[in-house]
Formats: structure tokens, sequence, C-alpha cells
């Protein structure tokens, strides 16, 4: 949004509107209120204790070069990748894991099926 020519207010004013998530709009209020006071975004955030140290970091970097629009979207690309990062770690574990778990299964039910066949086999 920042990018596109909005203003930080205009964006939080966006964020409390009422199809906005409840999350949403008790950050966009404390954010705007304290914005409203005088305060810098950086430090209007870092009194909310939910953002990251980093995120406080690139928003205070941001305004003093007047680039905050490319600086959050540099930290939004950051962690999309770490979050992609640990998703495919996480899967590189969980598939090994399920199809272990299908095959089991699978020679379980051949198992199940064939067991009574070979004790029939052993009586002839």
């Amino acid at each position: 949004m920042l990018k596109s020519g909005l203003s930080v207010q205009k964006m939080l004013q966006l964020f409390i509107s009422p199809h906005s998530p409840v999350f949403f709009k008790a950050v966009g209020d404390k954010l705007l209120s304290m914005l409203e006071r005088g305060y810098p975004l950086a430090n209007s955030a870092n009194q909310l204790h939910i953002f990251e140290p980093e995120l406080i970091a690139i928003i205070q970097h941001g305004e003093k070069n007047a680039t905050i629009a490319e600086e959050m979207l540099f930290y939004y690309d950051l962690c999309h990748q770490k979050m992609m990062d640990k998703t495919e770690k996480l899967f590189s574990w969980i598939q090994p894991v399920a199809f272990l778990i299908i095959g089991l299964l699978i020679v379980s039910i051949y198992l199940s099926i064939l067991f009574p066949m070979f004790s029939m086999v052993d009586q002839i």
C-alpha cells in the first residue's frame, strides 16, 4: 500500500475499517492513535511489543532514508523466503514418514488377506 502512494495514516485507516479482522483493527487503532500524538512509526510499532526487532530496525532505516516502502518490501521478501525454507524443511520430514505409514498400512492389509490363505494351505 505504501508503494502505491498511500500514506501510513490512510493505510492504518483501512486496517481499522469494519470489514477488517479484529487483530488488524486493534493494531491499526493503537498505531494510528500513537501517530496522531506525534510519535514516529518505529517508536509506535516498538510500543506494541508484537513486532520483531528486525522490523522495527527496518522501519527506522526506512524513515531515515525516506524509502520505507522499499524497505518493507525487502523485509517481506526476506520473511517469505524464511517461511518457505522452513516449510520445505518440515515437508522433507513429513513426506517420507507419511509414505512409510501408508506403505505399512498397505503391507498390513495384504498380510491380513494372505495369512488366512497360507494357514489354509498349511492345513492341506
